[in-house]
């Protein structure tokens, strides 16, 4: 599965040992913006001609999520997608196939920009993950796909995932491997922020890379 990202995230317990710069605060911020995560100044972002100012508003949101929304309809497009279902992966505690999470956002907000990306949210679990270290739901892909469940849903045309942020590719490789068991072939991932370990050498310059489906979880 190839992954597709708009920026590099950079965590604040990284490891790295550049200092930070005011890219790498605007990538992080963008990011926290669409997860409605507080943050602290701002990020000036540019989006084709336009440069965006996003800010920890309700305004400064929205105005990220069309950003986001708009780039990564391109994306899905220079994949070489004229349609798609796209299919948000659901936070941790998605439960409700109904409710509203970050991913369903994104992908309502992608599909305003271009219809024939569909928003389809089909995939949820049957229990809140157990928690990480981190706090945050697990990353064990093995885990990850136990807990999925699949809504009934009419899929239009060819099936993409969608995600917030990559950091293991847990969450994308479960997903893969557990629609893949439905006999529903993905090809593609799509993500704002992709968490990395070093300093890459632009933020918003994201390298499309492969992400193994179909070995065995550790």
């Amino acid at each position: 599965m190839h992954l597709h990202g708009l920026c590099y995230y950079r965590s604040k317990s990284d490891t790295w040992t550049d200092k930070w710069r005011s890219v790498d605060f605007a990538a992080r911020n963008l990011v926290k913006a669409i997860k409605h995560e507080d943050f602290k100044g701002y990020a000036q972002i540019t989006a084709g001609s336009s440069s965006i100012r996003i800010d920890n508003t309700a305004h400064g949101r929205n105005r990220a999520l069309v950003a986001v929304a708009g780039a990564l309809a391109d994306k899905i497009n220079q994949a070489g997608y004229q349609n798609a279902a796209v299919v948000p992966i659901p936070s941790s505690s998605h439960i409700d196939p109904n409710a509203t999470f970050t991913g369903r956002r994104i992908a309502e907000a992608i599909q305003a920009k271009n219809a024939a990306f569909v928003s389809t949210p089909i995939l949820y679990f049957n229990e809140p993950l157990p928690k990480s270290a981190g706090g945050g739901g697990t990353r064990n892909a093995h885990v990850i796909q136990k807990h999925l469940r699949l809504s009934d849903c009419q899929l239009p045309g060819s099936i993409v995932l969608l995600d917030d942020v990559c950091t293991t590719g847990g969450h994308l490789k479960a997903a893969a491997r557990f629609l893949a068991q439905h006999g529903i072939q993905v090809n593609d991932a799509f993500v704002i922020g992709r968490t990395v370990w070093e300093q890459p050498g632009h933020m918003f310059n994201v390298t499309t890379e492969h992400i193994p489906t179909n070995e065995l979880f550790d």
